[in-house]
């Protein structure tokens, strides 16, 4: 098991505030620590990732963290989680594709139209 699968196998159940998060990153690692002392240091990226990749979840409310169905699945099924988001890239990416496509699609109607008139005016 990983320090992430300990860290949300410790959240699991429990809305918490981001220094008791890093408190629980602390605990996984086998380190004794009863208050992190640069609230917004330790171990914050890493915690910014799990919040990105729909892991855990904050509440707009109450601001504390809790665990997502997705973060739940993390400590059994790492493998599979990790899946889910590698589809979740290419879904992302191929709406991307889309977007530029109909760009570059539109820029050459826009191109063919004034090359038309280009040439009705220079024919005529």
């Amino acid at each position: 098991m990983n320090i992430t699968q300990k860290v949300f196998k410790l959240l699991d159940g429990k809305k918490v505030t981001f220094t008791e998060l890093q408190n629980f990153v602390f605990n996984a690692q086998g380190r004794a620590r009863k208050d992190v002392q640069n609230p917004r240091g330790y171990y914050c990226i890493n915690i910014g990732k799990w919040f990105d990749n729909g892991y855990i979840n904050k509440s707009k409310k109450t601001g504390k963290y809790s665990l997502t169905k997705l973060g739940r699945l993390y400590i059994t099924d790492r493998k599979q989680v990790l899946e889910k988001k590698r589809i979740k890239n290419l879904e992302n990416k191929i709406e991307i594709y889309k977007i530029r496509y109909a760009e570059i699609l539109n820029d050459l109607h826009e191109a063919n139209y004034k090359l038309n008139r280009i040439y009705t005016t220079l024919t005529n």
